[in-house]
């Protein structure tokens, strides 16, 4: 619920088309992925990306950065995309966090 809350405000005034073309939306969701995994591997879950597995086995600073790379990646091309890959690109990013919210929640409810 609390994850749900947080992507709606993070749509603010804007509409769902602005938000789901924009950049800003795929790094907010890449930083939702860490933090909802983060809570999720602390109730016991297991990580279910094997990228991020293998990263987290080398201990949380490997994953950020690998992150903070898929950011800087996307942030350099976002210009050339159109719209639909921009849509496609946050849709992915965003799904995992997502996923994640709702695991912790119908743990803990």
């Amino acid at each position: 619920m609390k994850l749900a809350i947080l992507l709606i405000l993070l749509s603010g005034c804007a509409s769902v088309e602005t938000v789901s073309t924009a950049k800003e939306t795929f790094a907010v969701c890449r930083g939702l992925d860490l933090v909802t995994t983060k809570v999720a591997l602390n109730m016991g879950f297991t990580e279910g990306n094997p990228v991020a597995s293998s990263l987290l086995k080398h201990g949380w600073l490997p994953l950020i950065g690998f992150n903070v790379f898929l950011i800087w990646l996307a942030f350099s091309h976002w210009d050339n995309f159109g719209d639909t890959e921009k849509k496609v690109v946050n849709f992915a990013s965003c799904f995992p966090p997502l996923w994640n919210g709702s695991q912790i929640a119908h743990e803990l409810y």
